[in-house]
């Protein structure tokens, strides 16, 4: 197994722009990956406590497919309560099963309400 690494960078987004001048700023290939999933019926929810292992099944499947290292899921776990309540997960899913997980900082509403985000990492 490769050598757990942190990532190489960070993408900072400035979120104080409406929804589709954010979808705007995508590029063309984000954008149709995020139209067909709508139309396949992906649903992302807000995840909890319990979803964690979730997130570490398809970090590990992820991280096999992608040959780069994770770390344990206790990091996972532990970050995640160390965090609390400033982050949460967000899961998107399919016919019932979860087909992506990402951990993000916890806004006081909807993602539009944040002025910025960093995402840091995430598994599909």
């Amino acid at each position: 197994m490769a050598d757990p690494i942190q990532p190489r960078s960070s993408i900072h987004v400035d979120l104080s722009s409406d929804s589709e001048a954010l979808f705007a700023g995508c590029s063309k290939g984000h954008r149709a990956d995020i139209r067909r999933a709508e139309r396949q019926g992906v649903a992302v929810r807000v995840g909890t406590a319990t979803d964690i292992a979730a997130f570490y099944a398809i970090m590990e499947t992820t991280s096999q497919r992608a040959a780069f290292g994770i770390h344990s899921a206790d990091y996972y776990r532990r970050a995640w309560e160390l965090f609390q309540p400033r982050s949460c997960l967000l899961l998107a899913e399919l016919d019932g099963a979860t087909v992506a997980a990402h951990p993000r900082p916890r806004g006081r509403g909807p993602i539009e309400a944040r002025s910025s985000i960093d995402w840091h990492h995430g598994a599909a």
